[in-house]
């Protein structure tokens, strides 16, 4: 129950980014832009989130479980993170337009 609530909320998160990341985009040409540290903070929570989810499935009492699906899902997190931090100091935060879309589907599974 807790993994489908915060993955949900988590999927929820990414995808809210990404719009409102694409909006952001749209936006460019007018005068009225978004806060780009507002959107990195959603970002930041649905990171925050995602690891909330795999920390208890990858990191077991018996070892680390390695599985495909987990592997999966850590990559997309750790490019998650990448791109935030990347964006912190550089204009790369269009990229999360597309990443957004693959890390919301990694957390769905």
């Amino acid at each position: 129950m807790y993994t489908i609530v915060v993955g949900g909320l988590a999927a929820i998160l990414y995808v809210v980014t990404g719009s409102l990341l694409g909006v952001r985009l749209s936006q460019a040409g007018s005068g009225k832009v978004w806060s780009k540290a507002g959107l990195l903070a959603i970002g930041w929570c649905a990171v925050l989130l995602h690891a909330a989810i795999l920390a208890p499935l990858v990191l077991r009492p018996e070892g680390m479980n390695l599985g495909f699906f987990n592997m999966l899902s850590v990559s997309g997190w750790l490019t998650a993170v990448l791109l935030l931090v990347a964006a912190s100091f550089r204009p790369l935060e269009n990229l999360g337009i597309v990443l957004v879309l693959r890390r919301m589907n990694a957390v769905m599974r």
